[in-house]
């Protein structure tokens, strides 16, 4: 990305680390603390023990739902920020065993095979295309506009 914005995808892969971090350290904080939200017992058989037990109860579950909606809002921007600093990684469909990672800033999104072997990544955050020969790791970019998501190919149109 150029002008007014820029990214650095190392720094932008330790903010996504940073808040996986935290998402997790809440997630566990929250477990770990739910007995104790939801588990109020009256200090007594009355009517208003009973009823003090329940509201304790009731807003210890209330905040447990807000505490885990708050973690999986973290941790889906932390999804988003590894996707900004950009990597693709190619996998054996067997073994699931990483072959290569190629490094795409700009959101590597969709991905298309063309007939000469190169790979079309939109990056959507970069409002490119790149298209990258993955023997030599090296792509060239072309600019195609606002946030390219989904990507076909017409094996029969020539390259560019």
């Amino acid at each position: 990305m150029g002008g007014l914005f820029s990214m650095v995808p190392d720094g932008v892969d330790l903010s996504a680390a940073a808040e996986a971090g935290i998402s997790e350290e809440m997630a566990a904080t929250t477990a770990a603390g739910a007995a104790a939200l939801t588990g109020a017992l009256p200090m007594a058989a009355d009517a208003d023990s009973i009823q003090f037990a329940a509201a304790l109860n009731a807003a210890g579950t209330a905040y447990l739902a807000s505490a885990t909606e708050h973690v999986a809002q973290r941790a889906g921007f932390s999804g988003a920020q590894g996707m900004a600093a950009g990597t693709t990684t190619a996998v054996d469909a067997r073994t699931l065993a990483v072959l290569k990672t190629f490094v795409i800033p700009g959101g590597p999104d969709d991905i298309a095979f063309a007939p000469d072997g190169t790979l079309w990544i939109t990056r959507r955050f970069a409002d490119k295309v790149a298209i990258l020969d993955p023997s030599s790791s090296e792509y060239e970019t072309i600019f195609v506009g606002r946030s390219p998501h989904g990507i076909w190919l017409n094996p029969a149109a020539p390259s560019p």
